[in-house]
């Protein structure tokens, strides 16, 4: 009786749990003739997920967002011959918001998986979303890191809402380095195909970190002398400083070492400072970068001036 039981249990819950693998819904995003985007609405309970193919070329730009009636409903974003469950996802909306602004690395089917967060999806919970993809038009092409050979000197990081990795290795198993927001400029020091995408190694300005960084996220940038440096009587703005050689000011989500790096700056680069605090026995300031994105980040009050 005991083994009877014991076995139906065991078979209960390896049907459950093949259930809810399989509970997974594909379909097809197809564009109206003369447009460029769709609007999808839907609806999740518990552990259904969705999986949205939209096919695509590698230099286009797809702009992907939603609006759900629940807070745990998020969508991840994956490149052409990546999975859930196998792949990392290139775009995480759990962590960088549920809009997603870039430029394609590849040609082939994007999946855009729109899910209910597992703590929801235990409760059983219920969602409806509104999912938005559109394709609006190509990337501007010269303007991007598209040859192997030659080249501009800088590099200006673009497309992208959070940070860019670089990587020690010209891979996407390669050891994160560093983390650099969106408007930052690098040094090129030439780019090479890998893994079917092109990579870029870059330097930090001032001999910071060098590393390798996804070709479709730089774009050509003026030489460091030909940008305008920031007014030097300008209210709130400070420049850093007192950074030792060869490393760099770590810029952070929230006040606090204990808050994740976003970006980082080097000696000489200006900020706007938005306002500060303390913390235990450091001081902390929201800054502002002086590009055209005006990224946003918190950093020690020490290396500010």
């Amino acid at each position: 009786m005991r083994l009877g039981l014991i076995i139906a249990i065991g078979m209960a819950l390896f049907a459950g749990t093949f259930a809810m693998a399989q509970d997974v819904r594909t379909e097809r995003v197809q564009f109206q003739a003369g447009t460029s985007g769709a609007s999808i609405n839907g609806s999740l309970t518990g552990y259904q997920s969705v999986h949205y193919l939209l096919g695509a070329r590698a230099g286009q730009r797809m702009v992907v967002e939603m609006s759900t009636s629940n807070p745990s409903t998020y969508f991840n974003i994956y490149a052409p011959g990546d999975q859930p469950g196998a792949s990392t996802a290139m775009y995480i909306a759990a962590t960088n918001g549920l809009r997603f602004d870039g430029v394609l690395p590849r040609d082939g089917d994007y999946l855009v998986q729109v899910f209910l967060n597992r703590n929801a999806a235990r409760r059983d919970e219920t969602t409806t979303y509104t999912l938005n993809v559109s394709i609006p038009g190509n990337a501007p092409a010269p303007d991007f890191a598209d040859g192997m050979a030659g080249g501009p000197d800088f590099w200006e990081v673009t497309g992208l809402t959070g940070s860019l990795n670089i990587r020690a290795t010209p891979s996407t198993n390669g050891r994160i380095l560093i983390g650099l927001l969106r408007g930052t400029v690098v040094r090129n020091l030439g780019c090479q195909m890998s893994e079917g995408r092109r990579w870029c190694q870059v330097q930090q300005l001032g001999g910071g970190v060098t590393g390798w960084a996804a070709g479709e996220y730089l774009r050509e940038a003026a030489p460091p002398s030909a940008v305008a440096p920031p007014p030097a009587n300008t209210a709130n703005v400070m420049r850093v400083t007192g950074v030792p050689a060869n490393d760099v000011l770590n810029v952070r989500s929230g006040p606090g070492t204990g808050n994740r790096i976003v970006g980082a700056l080097g000696n000489g680069d200006g900020v706007r400072v938005l306002g500060c605090q303390d913390v235990g026995s450091s001081r902390w300031c929201e800054i502002e970068m002086m590009t055209d994105m005006r990224e946003r980040g918190w950093v020690n009050s020490a290396f500010l001036r």
